[in-house]
């Protein structure tokens, strides 16, 4: 189905569903290309890995930057560097 990706695949319909989701975010346009579509992304890589930083924070660390940061800081030492 998707030469690049390697077995077990995802079914066309669960990468249907997830490019449907991306577009209807914002994130993913496409155009027609015969009876094909191309898709491609209409925001920066920047905006991406900023939106994807603040869902994480609210997720897992109240809105709190600093407590993300004592977060790593702690996860750091106990790797023993």
């Amino acid at each position: 189905m998707i030469p690049h990706l390697p077995a077990p695949q995802p079914h066309y319909n669960s990468v249907a569903t997830m490019i449907k989701i991306l577009e209807e975010k914002g994130f993913l346009d496409h155009e027609s290309v015969g009876n094909l579509y191309r898709y491609f992304p209409i925001i920066s890589a920047k905006t991406i890995k900023k939106h994807a930083m603040k869902d994480i924070v609210s997720q897992y660390f109240d809105n709190s930057y600093p407590r993300m940061l004592a977060f790593f800081c702690q996860r750091t030492k106990s790797f023993g560097r």
